[in-house]
């Protein structure tokens, strides 16, 4: 099915529905077994559309192609992280000629790391990278955003001076030695299905 590309959600009445998938299992005392899941009703289209292409579509290839057991999911992705933020304030927007500027709401509400390093990955002309509100099919906290492992490498060469350039405007703009700092992750934080909900209102 398509997917609205602002919205994220299926153009289809089948979004009503609810959803399965076939997991395939392969262990060496019961060999290869398939399970059938729901999927849940909180997953937007946009999201299990994209999980099916980067994580389970490269799996299921890896598996057929070349006899091998699919990689755990985990594998396929990194976790980043914002930490350090100065009291209620966000990370500065890059603006089109070139300076930083306050966001025009100066709060951690409503602030996504996705969303913000999609706004720099947009402004700096990295198109071939991109940055992901979910994990395993799972959507993640607000200040956590997911790489995929191999292009993490030219996601930190390309970031760092973009975020180390921001964290200088951020103290001269709100004072103090320190600012926002882009972290790994150990491990995801997943939002809960009643805050997601809560947040899409």
């Amino acid at each position: 099915a398509e997917c609205d590309a602002k919205s994220r959600d299926m153009l289809h009445a089948s979004e009503r529905w609810s959803f399965t998938a076939s997991a395939w299992t392969l262990t060496p005392s019961s060999g290869l077994t398939q399970r059938v899941m729901e999927i849940p009703h909180w997953v937007s289209g946009w999201m299990l559309a994209h999980t099916v292409k980067y994580v389970f579509a490269p799996c299921r290839a890896g598996f057929w192609d070349q006899g091998l057991p699919p990689p755990p999911p985990r594998e396929r992705y990194v976790v980043v992280t914002v930490r350090g933020c100065r009291g209620d304030s966000p990370p500065l927007l890059r603006s089109a000629d070139g300076t930083w500027q306050r966001q025009r709401e100066e709060s951690m509400v409503g602030f996504t790391l996705c969303d913000y390093l999609s706004h720099l990955l947009e402004v700096f002309k990295l198109d071939s990278l991109k940055a992901w509100p979910f994990a395993d099919g799972r959507p993640v906290v607000p200040f956590e955003a997911v790489v995929l492992r191999k292009h993490v490498d030219e996601f930190w060469e390309a970031m760092r001076p973009i975020w180390g350039d921001m964290r200088r405007a951020y103290r001269a703009t709100y004072g103090g030695a320190h600012g926002p700092k882009l972290t790994i992750a150990k491990n995801p934080h997943f939002l809960r299905p009643q805050l997601q909900e809560r947040i899409q209102v």
